[in-house]
């Protein structure tokens, strides 16, 4: 997770909690390509490869950063 850039992670922010592209190039407002670029590249640095285990890979995605905010989480 330390690799994935503030934009990167705003991008992953909004995939886990369940947003399409649309709404996220929306919000940012990036255009859609930038925001399929910056997705690719959060899976790319979460090493979430096309087919095999991680055949959704926006869930696992979503898993990953959920478990990345509760480790920095002081309670």
């Amino acid at each position: 997770m330390d690799e994935i850039t503030k934009q990167e992670m705003k991008v992953l922010k909004l995939i886990a909690e369940g947003w399409n592209n649309s709404y996220i190039s929306g919000i940012l407002f990036l255009a859609k390509r930038t925001v399929e670029h910056h997705i690719n590249s959060i899976f790319a640095k979460l090493e979430l490869e096309l087919g095999g285990k991680n055949k959704d890979r926006r869930v696992y995605a979503t898993v990953l950063y959920n478990k990345y905010i509760r480790e920095r989480l002081v309670l």
